[in-house]
C-alpha cells in the first residue's frame, strides 16, 4: 500500500516534502496603525476629524429639518384628504422623518468631509510633486 493514487501523491510524496519552517524562521508581522486616514500624518488626521465633524453636524441638522418637514407635510396632506388632521399625527410623522433625515444626511455629510480632506491631501501631494520635479 505504498502507492496510493498517481506518482506524485500518497506516502512517497509525504516523505519527500520539505520540512515545515520553525517558528523562529518566520517573520513576525509588523504592527500597523489601526486608523490610517492618510499619508500626511497628524495634520491630515486633525483636518479630517474637523471636516467630518462639521459635515456630520450640518448634515444631521439640515437632514433632520428636511425630514421633519417632509414627514409632517405628508401627514398633513393625508389628514386633510381624510378630513381628520391631528397634532399627534403631525408630530409623530415629523419626528420620524426628522430622525431618518438626520441619520442619512449626517452620515453623508461626515463622509463628504472625510473625502474632502482626502482630495485636499492628494492635491497638496500633486502640487508638491510638480514643484519638486
Amino acid at each position: 500500500m505504498d502507492r496510493i493514487g498517481s506518482a506524485g501523491t500518497g506516502y512517497q510524496s509525504i516523505q519527500s516534502a520539505p520540512a515545515p519552517r520553525a517558528a523562529a524562521e518566520t517573520k513576525a508581522a509588523e504592527p500597523k496603525d489601526s486608523v490610517s486616514i492618510g499619508k500626511s500624518g497628524p495634520i491630515e488626521k486633525v483636518f479630517s476629524t474637523l471636516t467630518s465633524g462639521v459635515g456630520l453636524a450640518s448634515g444631521a441638522i439640515g437632514g433632520g429639518m428636511l425630514g421633519a418637514a417632509i414627514g409632517s407635510t405628508g401627514s398633513l396632506l393625508t389628514g386633510l384628504l381624510a378630513k381628520s388632521v391631528t397634532l399627534a399625527a403631525l408630530t409623530s410623522a415629523g419626528l420620524t422623518g426628522g430622525i431618518a433625515g438626520a441619520a442619512i444626511f449626517g452620515i453623508a455629510g461626515a463622509y463628504g468631509g472625510w473625502k474632502m480632506t482626502e482630495m485636499a491631501s492628494d492635491a497638496i501631494s500633486w502640487v508638491k510633486n510638480k514643484v519638486s520635479h
